[in-house]
């Protein structure tokens, strides 16, 4: 997981890692790319240049995606662009975009230039 400078449909990450879009493409041992859904819906974690690109992955192992809970398992649920309103320009021309920390050596009093991104793992109690 991290800032991998690429998109997931990026060579670095679909050809190279072999990171999956969709789970049923995933091989035993393959990979599974959990931000995949969210660029196919237009949602990115940083804005640069007048485009979204979605850096921010988090790209898991097919025993973690194919784990059954009903085994008392760890499993992966789902995922998500963390871009809450408090984490997001609300009003000028960059609004919709992540509040950055500074900007042109400028303090914004933000988060940062990229939106988290996390997945949700559940466990039978």
């Amino acid at each position: 997981m991290g800032d991998l400078n690429d998109d997931p449909d990026n060579h670095s990450c679909k050809d190279v890692l072999k990171a999956r879009r969709h789970r049923e493409d995933v091989e035993p041992q393959g990979w599974y790319n959990t931000m995949w859904v969210h660029l196919d819906n237009g949602t990115g974690t940083l804005f640069y240049n007048g485009s979204w690109n979605l850096f921010d992955q988090i790209i898991i192992s097919e025993p973690l995606l194919n784990a059954k809970v009903e085994d008392g398992k760890w499993a992966y649920w789902k995922s998500q662009v963390f871009n809450k309103p408090f984490l997001t320009v609300q009003e000028g021309s960059e609004k919709g975009t992540p509040l950055r920390t500074h900007k042109g050596g400028v303090w914004q009093d933000g988060y940062g230039d990229h939106y988290p991104t996390m997945i949700y793992l559940i466990k039978k109690k």
